[in-house]
């Protein structure tokens, strides 16, 4: 009530300047450990019509929840930032910024409607054109193994088949251990899952010999899942 009294008294124009003082002084304060109150920094720069701040902060806010696994409120955030940015022109720029909120977005949406969900599709499906159109390989797998996840969930197996090998070719030319662990684990699920069971073997092996505890266990909130586990 007191909210709503002081809003009928406060011009649009007067709030617009309060939250983004209130938001500039608190970022300040916070120097570095702004992103521990980036869900009320993204409020304040939204208010204020700071999109870019108020998309950089809605991003950090989705991180955060993630990390506490809370799915549902990363969910929230990274639908506004994406909000956000569909008003602004349709550039690279904005094609770069999109990119990892979609990725991020794919994530949430895996873990809190099921893998199986027609929006995970979707949603990666977007990150993979993206990624091409910008050149970023590595979020490029990432949207490959949302994609191969998703078939291998709903029985379409060939599809999933496909998006694996499209992963083993592009980590083998990058060499990137980082990646190849988590591509190595969900291509042996897969040919785990279809019978084949030495080429499983073989895969699963490899994601074990990559395996790096304090490297991929920082990345489990991209993927859902820790990958020795899901290879053992």
């Amino acid at each position: 009530l007191y909210q709503e009294f002081w809003e009928e008294r406060v011009g649009a124009g007067r709030r617009q300047l309060l939250h983004r003082r209130i938001g500039q002084r608190k970022e300040t304060a916070y120097g570095a450990r702004a992103v521990e109150i980036a869900a009320e920094l993204a409020v304040h720069f939204t208010e204020s019509y700071e999109e870019h701040l108020a998309v950089q902060y809605r991003e950090a806010a989705a991180r955060n929840a993630m990390a506490r696994s809370a799915y549902t409120d990363a969910t929230l955030h990274l639908r506004k930032a994406l909000a956000l940015l569909d008003q602004q022109p349709q550039t690279s720029e904005q094609a770069q910024r999109e990119l990892p909120l979609r990725i991020l977005l794919g994530v949430s949406l895996l873990t809190s409607k099921g893998y199986a969900d027609p929006e995970v599709e979707q949603t990666y499906e977007r990150a993979r054109v993206l990624s091409q159109q910008v050149g970023e390989t590595p979020l490029l797998v990432q949207s490959l193994l949302g994609l191969l996840r998703y078939c291998a969930v709903r029985g379409q197996y060939a599809r999933a088949r496909e998006y694996g090998e499209q992963c083993l070719r592009l980590t083998q030319r990058r060499r990137d251990p980082a990646v190849r662990t988590w591509v190595h684990c969900f291509v042996g699920e897969v040919l785990f899952h279809t019978g084949q069971f030495h080429a499983a073997q073989a895969q699963l092996e490899q994601g074990i010999a990559l395996y790096d505890p304090q490297r991929d266990q920082r990345a489990i909130p991209l993927y859902g899942q820790d990958p020795k586990i899901g290879c053992l």
